[in-house]
């Protein structure tokens, strides 16, 4: 992963970050599946995952970084809340990108 080093959480523990999961959600609905207890998973392990990064500024910034549009706009604001509720939560203030 560009940017991480070997110490971080998203190297160590192999974390998709959210534009990972994004990309995974868009090849499935380029695919033509439709969404799936599978795709739903991305979403619940964005949540899971966060917690590996929410203490080291530089891994946080990587592992919430802006994903591309997954191609349905009901996915993307999705994820754009699950990022805006691991925030709150985690009490640091969500990307820009979540908003909207």
């Amino acid at each position: 992963m560009i940017g991480v080093g070997q110490d971080s959480p998203i190297h160590r523990v192999a974390l998709l970050t959210v534009p990972a999961y994004a990309g995974a959600i868009g090849a499935d609905l380029r695919a033509g599946r439709s969404p799936t207890v599978d795709t739903l998973r991305f979403v619940r392990e964005t949540i899971n995952n966060a917690r590996f990064v929410i203490d080291d500024d530089f891994d946080r910034i990587v592992f919430f970084a802006r994903p591309s549009p997954t191609g349905d706009q009901r996915w993307d604001a999705l994820l754009a809340g699950v990022v805006d509720l691991v925030a709150q939560e985690h009490q640091f203030d969500p990307p820009s990108w979540t908003s909207g």
